[in-house]
């Protein structure tokens, strides 16, 4: 280990609470990530059970950076669902069936260190701002689709939070209130057709119903437990009906876009998460044509829509800069 490195507490650690999987990372002033972790969040196990790996995560990740803990400023998380940022509780979370749990005193007890909590897509689109932008674009969307659909709103330049801290859910916009049951409990969200809970829900009912999949043939027996390239795979080897149900979701995400550029008229709008990452090739020209069809007449066509390149590193660096900001420090 490099002890010159650990006597000058300014790293910062980004972490990415989803309802799938935790990833953490450490951060130095300049976003560069230096050592990162992953791990299953098993949500289903209760919070006490979360807090542990995210812990895990932490401690091994500053481990793989060759640092120790000393060397380590400040910590971002960023969570789904509703967050209280004055506090650090997670107010609601229903990918992760979370009411009012007190994530950021939890995290501080076990660590000594001061603790930030953010909504997982404000992390996400801060992480694409700085990274991606240079911090240059001053109105700019973020839409992350993975087990849920969230949304980050940077205007002016900073993220946008609303007047009680709860901007930016996009995915429980409401399309049909006759739609499927989403996982707050309404029906018809974007996140009920979009969402990668809401495709495999769609496929899984399609084939109890006796529409034709390759989805079994692949080895998956248990159709509810489908990751983001277990879908891809099926559509590279043909399968239709999962291609359709997946055309179907960016079609729904297009329309939701174009609606936000008539409201925000932003710079860009950026898309990431898992789902995106994964299918890309097949959502994305969807994406984009049904949002410029859909725009408000003369709208001008500058407006980007776009892929992040960040991936997974999105959240962890956007958490790792809001902690940054927490401290005052400017990468």
């Amino acid at each position: 280990m490099d002890q010159s490195r650990t006597k000058d507490p300014s790293y910062f650690i980004g972490v990415d609470l989803g309802g799938t999987k935790i990833l953490t990372g450490v951060f130095n002033q300049q976003l560069d990530c230096v050592g990162w972790s992953k791990k299953r969040t098993k949500p289903e196990n209760g919070p006490e059970f979360v807090v542990g790996r995210i812990l895990d995560t932490i401690t091994e990740a500053v481990a793989l950076s060759g640092l120790g803990l000393d060397a380590i400023s400040a910590i971002g998380i960023g969570s789904p669902g509703s967050i209280d940022r004055e506090t650090g509780v997670v107010k609601y979370a229903s990918n992760l069936g979370w009411y009012n749990v007190n994530l950021a005193s939890q995290i501080q007890a076990a660590i000594n260190k001061p603790v930030v909590v953010d909504n997982d897509c404000n992390c996400c689109v801060v992480g694409v701002h700085a990274k991606e932008f240079n911090s240059k674009a001053k109105n700019l969307i973020g839409i992350f689709i993975g087990t849920g659909i969230g949304c980050g709103i940077i205007i002016d330049g900073k993220l946008y939070s609303g007047s009680h801290g709860f901007a930016g859910e996009v995915g429980h916009i409401v399309l049909d209130d006759k739609g499927p049951v989403c996982s707050c409990g309404r029906h018809g969200c974007f996140e009920a057709y979009a969402s990668r809970n809401a495709i495999i829900n769609r496929i899984t009912s399609e084939i109890k119903n006796g529409h034709a999949s390759i989805i079994e043939a692949l080895g998956k027996k248990d159709i509810s437990n489908l990751k983001s390239g277990d879908i891809k795979k099926a559509i590279k080897f043909g399968d239709q009906l999962v291609k359709n149900i997946v055309e179907d979701a960016a079609r729904v995400t297009g329309l939701v876009i174009a609606n936000l550029i008539n409201i925000f008229d932003p710079e860009a709008v950026v898309l990431g998460g898992g789902v995106i990452h994964a299918l890309h090739d097949v959502m994305m020209p969807l994406i984009v044509k049904t949002a410029r069809d859909y725009l408000f007449k003369g709208f001008p066509a500058k407006v980007d829509i776009m892929a992040s390149n960040l991936g997974d590193m999105a959240g962890i660096t956007g958490a790792a800069a809001i902690a940054m900001a927490s401290k005052g420090s400017k990468s």
